[in-house]
Parts: C-alpha cells; sequence; structure tokens
C-alpha cells in the first residue's frame, strides 16, 4: 500500500506509476469547487471515495463510494470500499474511465469558471 501526504510535487510520471499502483483513490475534500484530481483518478480507472457534495454530484455512482463529509463517514467508507470484491472494482474503474472520457476539458475548464465566477 502506498500512502501520499504532506507537501510536495509528483512529475506527470510519478503520479501516472501511483495511479496505476492503487486501487482507489480516496478523495476527503472538506470544501470543493470542481476536482481535476477526482478527474486524474478515473482517467487513470481508478473508482474514488469522494465526499457526497453538490459540486461533484456528477461523478456517477458507479465509479465513486460518497460518504457524508465526517471523519465516521470516511471511515465507514473505507471499510465499506475494502471489501469490495475485485470484479465490482474492475467495474467501477470501467465505469470511472467512461466518465472521464465523456467530460472534455473545454467542459471542465467551463465548470471551474462558472465555479469561480458564482463566489463572486
Amino acid at each position: 500500500m502506498t500512502i501520499l501526504a504532506g507537501p510536495g510535487r509528483l512529475s506527470d510520471r510519478e503520479m501516472s506509476d501511483l495511479l496505476a499502483a492503487s486501487d482507489v483513490v480516496v478523495l476527503p475534500f472538506k470544501k470543493i469547487t470542481t476536482s481535476g484530481s477526482a478527474i486524474l483518478a478515473l482517467s487513470h480507472g481508478r473508482a474514488v471515495i469522494i465526499p457526497d457534495a453538490e459540486t461533484i454530484s456528477d461523478i456517477p455512482a458507479s465509479a465513486a463510494l460518497r460518504y457524508n463529509g465526517t471523519i465516521a463517514g470516511l471511515s465507514s467508507a473505507l471499510i465499506a470500499m475494502a471489501a469490495v470484491e475485485q470484479d465490482q472494482l474492475a467495474r467501477m474503474g470501467d465505469a470511472a474511465i467512461a466518465y472521464a472520457n465523456s467530460v472534455s476539458w473545454d467542459e471542465i475548464a467551463e465548470r471551474t469558471v462558472s465555479a469561480m465566477m458564482s463566489t463572486l
């Protein structure tokens, strides 16, 4: 198991290798407007564990496990994901890639600008 925490920057290759070695990507956001990190994980065919936030509600349930934003909720989501069978995890990975391929970078940019403008 590889855990990445703390400051620092990974090269594109290091990030790709890290995602390739993972089964699931956990993104325990406290606040979020958009998520390039979620799209990156999904585009590598990785299921994500994410908070149930309106701003990332477009990520399909078939590729994500949502939790209520609390530490207890995250803990429960981690336990639930650990129990997922490999074939189900593979289906989640397929759904992740399908979703990532359906979203263009122009659309992501538009969503980002819209989110930023909504804060003005």
